[in-house]
């Protein structure tokens, strides 16, 4: 007689169904309740109902519930269909049934996961039968409302399992289950600040790892958007349909799913069924969780200790005492964290015994990169990129900014930088700017930096290097909108505004708005032949008495907004141009005396607020004084800084 093993035992399987059956008809109701009846119930009264309209419903339950419902169900499911590991005497049961142990963990770990898929086909059933009810029978978007919902609970589901085979306690299945979930995106953002608090120009724009963080993930890449026809001429359109968007994401996510249920059974085959009530089942796990949890402990608990005493206070530490205060708030933070892994992976108060040298070592660590911080180790202040590996070069600076790739003016972006670091902290300041670089390398990867250069004595030459690089050639090349071979449809703002010194008078007001005809031709042949030659939209980093000789206090505004492309509805917005008109416009100022009818004299009117009002700081004079700083994107700002 031939011998064969089975891998599901249908008693286990059914028995453990029956069991948990009110939590598979939550789960059903929770479902049933926001997509199908919530549907109904919504559009039903909706007067002027359009197939799109009752689409668009179901994708957007799709992209905002298919992964947030699953995975919170994932976990209790779990919890449920192993509950006999946390309990010595239901594991001994379990145990000593004639079950190998692939069919016992299989048959309870589809005992889990059927039900829910069920519950699936239910909903999707029930959300066809209500697009039915309103007129318009949507398969399409029903179905990829059941594709995203099972991939998404796949994947939850074999994280949740795995996380249940790693302990034998009840409680801490979930909190694992958390923890993991959102560690390398918490994680991160704390590593964030603190680089950002205490290494000098530190830049970083986005989380790297969230894809460690899958509901994160899932969440930043699931959406929809419209498929829709453009009126001829026009902007107007007409949404057609609706696609979804962020497959691939859920798809590799449900594939890793899978390979956890499999890692999962690995575990469960080796696992010490007297493990059960362990906070740790995998004994060679427990230095890694005692080791995670003081470090999480120390990052978590140590920013907010340091945070309570170092954000409200006015006597706040700088330099070398902020580091002592960061380095304890995350030692007291370590060592509860340290120590009570201890306790709960011994079940006792009585730790010390045993566990100093791993303290030991713990301290080490911590202080260790304390010291990398202070000392900055990796260099990573002090780095500027070699000459020779810039390939282009991306500086910005009050809302200027411009790329570069001539040689020189890399050169000269790298002179500023290597400035802003000898300068840094040197003698007092009377304000700052902020200034962006990034170094993209021609052997791949970019150096970003970002500063808040202090305006004194010392970055004199800074600020004019800043100003002559931002008004280079290359620069103003750049200048304009984005967008080539506009039409006068594209254009939605097109005003120019200024205030005369006269300001009782009516006559010193200039407030026109422009055609869209008028303000396309404005556009193509005066304003950007005078940016173009560096007369217009000029970057000034102070203001000067230079400046004040330079510009008018007239404002122009421009806005476009591009015609809808086909499936790009949110793809291409409105983009602006303020700027401020100078002495040296010309073509812009003769298209003010020719249209406007602004003659040389009446613009004596519109000088910019004279600099005996706001005049240049002296640092020697200690009587309390006002300075005008920076501007913006349509000119100088002033900005009244008063001792």
């Amino acid at each position: 007689m031939t011998l064969r093993t089975s891998f599901f035992n249908k008693t286990v399987f059914f028995k453990t169904v029956k069991r948990f059956w009110p939590l598979w008809l939550g789960y059903l109701a929770l479902w049933m309740l926001a997509l199908p009846l919530d549907m109904h119930e919504t559009l039903q009264w909706r007067y002027h109902l359009l197939n799109t309209d009752v689409e668009e419903f179901i994708l957007s339950s799709t992209v905002t519930l298919s992964a947030i419902l699953p995975f919170l169900m994932a976990p209790l499911s779990a919890m449920a269909v192993f509950h006999f590991l946390y309990n010595d005497r239901s594991c001994g049961a379990f145990a000593s049934l004639p079950v190998k142990r692939e069919g016992l963990f299989i048959s309870a770990m589809l005992a889990g996961l059927i039900p829910l898929l069920l519950t699936h086909v239910l909903v999707f059933g029930a959300t066809v039968w209500a697009s039915f009810a309103l007129g318009y029978v949507q398969w399409g978007a029903s179905l990829t409302w059941l594709g995203v919902t099972t991939l998404c609970l796949i994947f939850f589901y074999g994280f949740a399992v795995l996380c249940a085979m790693l302990t034998g306690h009840t409680l801490i299945v979930p909190a694992v289950y958390a923890v993991l979930s959102f560690t390398a995106v918490v994680v991160q953002s704390i590593l964030f600040s603190l680089f950002d608090m205490f290494l000098y120009g530190y830049s970083s724009s986005d989380i790297l790892l969230t894809w460690l963080s899958p509901l994160v993930q899932i969440m930043r890449d699931v959406g929809y958007s419209p498929v829709i026809e453009v009126a001829a001429a026009s902007k107007g359109y007409e949404i057609l349909s609706y696609t979804f968007e962020g497959w691939w994401t859920v798809g590799i996510y449900a594939i890793v799913g899978v390979v956890l249920m499999g890692l999962s059974l690995l575990l469960f085959r080796k696992r010490r069924m007297e493990s059960a009530g362990d906070v740790v089942a995998v004994r060679k796990l427990r230095p890694v969780f005692k080791y995670c949890l003081a470090f999480g402990c120390a990052l978590v608990f140590g920013s907010i200790i340091y945070g309570m005493f170092h954000n409200y206070r006015e006597d706040t530490l700088f330099g070398l005492p902020m580091y002592l205060g960061l380095g304890l708030s995350a030692l007291v933070g370590g060592s509860v964290g340290y120590f009570g892994a201890e306790m709960l992976m011994r079940k006792s108060f009585r730790v010390l015994k045993g566990s100093l040298k791993g303290y030991a070592v713990f301290v080490a660590v911590l202080t260790l990169g304390i010291c990398a911080l202070e000392f900055d180790f990796m260099g990573y202040e002090t780095h500027v990129p070699k000459l020779d590996n810039i390939s282009s070069v991306y500086v910005s600076s009050a809302d200027h900014y411009a790329f570069f790739d001539e040689e020189s003016n890399i050169a000269l972006a790298r002179k500023i930088h290597k400035g802003i670091l000898k300068a840094h902290n040197e003698g007092e300041n009377y304000g700052d700017f902020g200034v962006y670089l990034t170094y993209n390398l021609k052997y791949g990867g970019t150096v970003s930096r970002h500063y808040y250069v202090p305006l004194s004595s010392a970055t004199e030459d800074i600020a004019r290097d800043l100003e002559d690089l931002l008004n280079s050639k290359e620069a103003m090349e750049q200048k304009g909108f984005s967008h080539e071979n506009l039409t006068m449809e594209w254009f939605e703002t097109a005003h120019i505004y200024g205030y005369g010194n006269k300001f009782s008078s009516d006559e010193s007001e200039i407030n026109y708005t422009l055609s869209a005809k008028e303000a396309l031709d404005f556009y193509e042949n005066y304003v950007l032949p005078d940016m173009r030659d560096g007369n217009l939209s000029t970057f000034w980093l102070t203001t000067d008495s230079v400046y004040y000789q330079e510009e008018y206090a007239i404002d122009i505004t421009l806005g476009i907004r591009p015609p809808y492309e086909k499936g790009s509805l949110h793809s291409r917005g409105y983009e602006g141009l303020y700027l401020n008109v100078s002495k040296n416009s010309t073509r812009v100022l003769d298209w003010l005396e020719n249209v406007y009818g602004l003659d040389g004299s009446m613009l004596e009117n519109y000088n910019t607020i004279t600099p005996e009002k706001f005049p240049k700081y002296d640092p020697s004079n200690g009587e309390s004084t006002s300075i005008g700083i920076i501007g913006g994107a349509d000119g100088p700002t002033s900005i009244v800084v008063a001792g």
